[in-house]
């Protein structure tokens, strides 16, 4: 699929005006000092990041929960020390995230960690319109994904889960409106 794909995410390299302006300013403004050519390998390496991203969601969306995750992972000690954090704050945790990756896997990877904690991924959309995430998450009862948009009281309930010591997740780089502004 990976090797597929590479030919798909050129032809997006190419014909897709708009993804590729946005990731050659996006590379302009991290790296001013690259060359043309530099940066459009790394737009073009971003786009076939993400749609590999896209392969693999698909392949977790498709694997049996009850057989737990997919992708088998090497965890590096920072996530075994997010872990601790966790597990010794009794405020509860504020995670600010990107939209880069796969955020659905790793909702799904954080239920299965040994921790009483639970975890509140804060996003803007209607919710199931693209099936972020699998019934296994509310199985397990340790995830919940919550729609600021769709429900008035998204703050209180952000709010009861910090208190209880539980985890909340936002993504940072989404705007919440069509009107954002560059800092």
């Amino acid at each position: 699929s990976y090797c597929i794909i590479r030919f798909v995410s050129f032809y997006y390299f190419l014909f897709s005006f708009r993804a590729r302006k946005s990731f050659k300013e996006y590379w302009k403004i991290i790296r001013p000092g690259i060359g043309f050519w530099s940066r459009q390998w790394q737009t073009y390496s971003q786009i076939n990041a993400f749609s590999q991203n896209l392969i693999d969601r698909s392949l977790q969306r498709m694997h049996p929960p009850e057989k737990g995750l997919y992708f088998n992972y090497t965890l590096d000690g920072s996530a075994n020390d997010f872990n601790d954090i966790v597990e010794r704050n009794q405020q509860g945790t504020v995670v600010i995230s990107s939209h880069v990756g796969g955020w659905n896997m790793a909702i799904r990877f954080f239920a299965q960690l040994p921790t009483s904690k639970t975890i509140t991924a804060v996003m803007y959309g209607i919710a199931n319109q693209y099936q972020h995430h699998s019934q296994a998450e509310n199985k397990m009862g340790k995830s919940e994904i919550i729609h600021f948009n769709e429900s008035e009281n998204t703050i209180i309930r952000m709010k009861n889960q910090l208190s209880t010591g539980n985890v909340v997740t936002v993504m940072g780089d989404r705007p919440v409106s069509q009107s954002c502004e560059l800092v």
